[in-house]
């Protein structure tokens, strides 16, 4: 009786060294040890010469190159079709001159997100808004900055840390973040990108 390997790829991994075995990248098991560990110590790729460089390897050749080493097992693939694997090198300790980038990108970001507030409330005149409901709850004229203004920016600023929850160990509840949905929104379709892509890239090289 043949020997059953199951296999289950995401849709993107990471590895840290040059050499790219199926282990690292997908789950294996099968109930032979000895199999199993033959499997997990196929090399994919190796990377060469390069800081980083993405892989998209189809479930049909790692199933073929299985087979190749253990001719009798049958492979059940429980992951995705196709796979996208990226290669880094280890993180350096931050520098200097890396911390002065995240600094640079932190007022960028500051600066075009404030921008973006004061123009909304500029475009739905809040000022003139919060001035009419001064003067209707107290009968007089507001007089420079009041409450109302006070209690907007309070306001503003808490919500923002509320909603998107990311600036805590402690979060409120165990969802995901707004952020957290939109970049694992992003990242997936960037990896859809990167496999229809290269599918593309092998039908024009193999017509």
């Amino acid at each position: 009786m043949a020997e059953t390997v199951y296999m289950k790829a995401e849709q993107c991994s990471q590895v840290t060294e040059p050499d790219i075995f199926l282990g690292k990248v997908a789950k294996l098991w099968c109930r032979n040890k000895t199999i199993l560990s033959k499997c997990m110590a196929i090399k994919l790729a190796s990377v060469k010469e390069k800081e980083e460089e993405r892989f998209v390897f189809s479930a049909l050749d790692v199933v073929k190159m299985i087979q190749e080493i253990c001719p009798n097992v049958d492979v059940q693939n429980m992951g995705e079709q196709d796979f996208v694997v990226e290669y880094k090198k280890h993180a350096p300790v931050a520098s200097g001159w890396e911390w002065a980038k995240a600094a640079f990108i932190f007022l960028v970001v500051f600066v075009g997100a404030a921008f973006a507030i004061m123009t909304f409330n500029s475009d739905v005149e809040v000022k003139e808004i919060f001035e009419n409901i001064y003067r209707l709850v107290t009968g007089e004229a507001p007089m420079g900055f009041n409450i109302l203004e006070a209690g907007y920016c309070v306001g503003l600023a808490v919500g923002i840390l509320v909603f998107y929850n990311h600036f805590s160990s402690k979060k409120a509840t165990a969802d995901p973040t707004p952020l957290d949905v939109e970049l694992r929104s992003y990242e997936k379709d960037i990896y859809t990108t990167v496999i229809e892509n290269d599918s593309r890239k092998q039908a024009q090289e193999n017509p």
